[in-house]
């Protein structure tokens, strides 16, 4: 019998996967510069005060707890496969943007540690036959292959699911700490820009949120290039 395309062309995941690296870093910079110019012209010429109002009211109304109720729903939910786009776009709307960011990030974090550990003590034998979506089998080749760093360049592919990545990083070799690392930094800059422009939509013209949401957008696609510029081992890399 012979074998499949995916025994036959070992690396045709990896080179899938490359290709939605360059997609993503034009289509990044093409949404960056509508969603800027949106909001600028949003903020300077939709009053606003209306909405921060009723969202504040909103809030207010139910109760000291929301925050803490939203954040753990926020950081449980995403566990599973459920994008946290809205999640952390709704945190920069619904809270100071600094209360919103760190919120949104201590939730990442939980979800992708949870996760993580939840597979380990599953055990891959038991998980892998319920992945299997095509993207899991580029993203397992990605990580044989540049270990725990292809874990911090995922977390910039918009095109990589969260949660998948979360699952794959389990069942790959990659330790824990280098995961966690990988994970807080390869985060950040998407997680930063997302609920900066959420709370630009709120708080009226501001050119430092417009700035640094700008900032971490560009970020985040620098960090797509530098990756996508990395030269791939042929071998994956060995488990000390």
């Amino acid at each position: 019998m012979s074998d499949g395309p995916d025994q036959q062309h070992p690396h045709v995941g990896e080179e899938l996967l490359e290709a939605d690296i360059r997609g993503t870093v034009i289509r990044r910079l093409v949404v960056v510069g509508i969603v800027i110019a949106a909001i600028m012209i949003t903020s300077y010429l939709v009053p606003t005060r209306g909405i921060v109002d009723g969202i504040e009211s909103w809030r207010a109304g139910l109760g000291p707890t929301f925050p803490i109720i939203f954040f753990i729903c926020y950081a449980v939910i995403t566990i599973f496969p459920v994008p946290r786009s809205a999640f952390t776009f709704s945190s920069g709307i619904l809270f100071t943007a600094w209360v919103g960011l760190a919120g949104a990030m201590a939730a990442t974090m939980f979800a992708a540690l949870a996760s993580f550990i939840a597979i380990r003590v599953i055990g891959r034998e038991k998980v892998q036959p319920y992945l299997k979506q095509p993207v899991v089998r580029a993203i397992e080749a990605r990580l044989a292959r540049r270990g725990w760093l292809a874990v911090g360049s995922l977390r910039f592919i918009a095109a990589c699911p969260f949660s998948l990545a979360n699952y794959c990083s389990a069942l790959s070799s990659v330790r824990f700490w280098p995961y966690t690392l990988a994970t807080l930094f390869g985060v950040f800059p998407g997680t930063a820009a997302v609920v900066l422009l959420g709370h630009s939509l709120t708080s009226g013209p501001n050119p430092w949120l417009i700035g640094s949401t700008v900032f971490f957008f560009a970020l985040g696609i620098f960090g797509l290039v530098f990756d996508a510029r990395l030269p791939v081992d042929d071998e994956p890399p060995a488990d000390d």
